[in-house]
C-alpha cells in the first residue's frame, strides 16, 4: 500500500486489497489443476494485465484471461472454490511463513546442490543479480555465490537472508 501511495490507516480499502489478492491466488491454484502450461499462461496474462495494463482485478478481468488462456471454466470455477485449493494457498502461506517472507515481491532462490539452504530476495531482487546467483558468478564482496548459499555469515550481505528449508516435507 506504502507503494501505492495508498491510505494504510484505510481498513475497507486494505480488506478490500486482500481480498483480491486472495481471490486471484486461489484462480492461479485452480488454473494450475489444468496443467503447468495453462497454469503458467494464466499466471502471465494475469500479470501482464494488472502490471503492464494497469487494470484492476475484477471478475470481468478474469473472465477475459479464463477465455483467452481457453480454461475449462466450469471445471476452474469448480476447482477454485473446493477445499483441496484453499489447502493448496495454506500450504504455500505456510511455507512463506517458515521462509520468514515478509514483503512483496520476495524471492528464494535454491541451488539443488544444496538444498536445504536458499537464498531470500526482498529488497534486491534484479535480474543481474538472479543471473548471477543461478549461474553460481562471484557476487561483489563474496568469492563464490555457493559458498554463500551454504553459509550463515555476519557480514553485510547483499541478501535479505539466507533461509533453511527442509523441502523435502512438501
Amino acid at each position: 500500500m506504502k507503494n501505492q501511495k495508498l491510505p494504510v490507516t484505510d481498513l475497507d480499502l486494505r480488506n478490500d486489497i486482500y481480498m483480491k489478492i486472495y481471490d486471484a491466488a486461489l484462480s492461479y491454484k485452480a488454473a494450475l489443476l489444468q496443467g503447468k502450461r495453462l497454469g503458467h499462461q494464466f499466471l502471465i496474462e494475469l500479470q501482464q494485465q494488472i502490471h503492464q495494463q494497469k487494470r484492476e482485478y475484477n471478475d470481468d478481468l478474469l473472465e477475459e484471461i479464463l477465455n483467452k488462456v481457453e480454461i475449462d471454466k466450469k471445471m476452474f470455477y469448480e476447482d477454485k472454490s473446493s477445499s483441496a485449493v484453499k489447502k493448496a494457498y495454506d500450504r504455500d502461506l505456510q511455507i512463506a511463513q517458515e521462509m520468514n517472507v515478509t514483503h512483496t515481491p520476495s524471492l528464494v532462490i535454491f541451488d539443488n546442490s544444496n538444498q536445504p539452504y536458499g537464498l531470500l530476495l526482498a529488497s534486491s531482487i534484479t535480474a543481474e543479480t538472479i543471473a548471477e546467483i543461478c549461474n553460481g558468478e562471484p557476487l561483489p564482496g563474496y568469492h563464490s555465490t555457493k559458498k554463500l548459499v551454504g553459509t550463515h555469515t555476519n557480514e553485510p550481505q547483499k541478501f535479505d537472508k539466507v533461509v533453511n528449508m527442509n523441502l523435502n516435507r512438501y
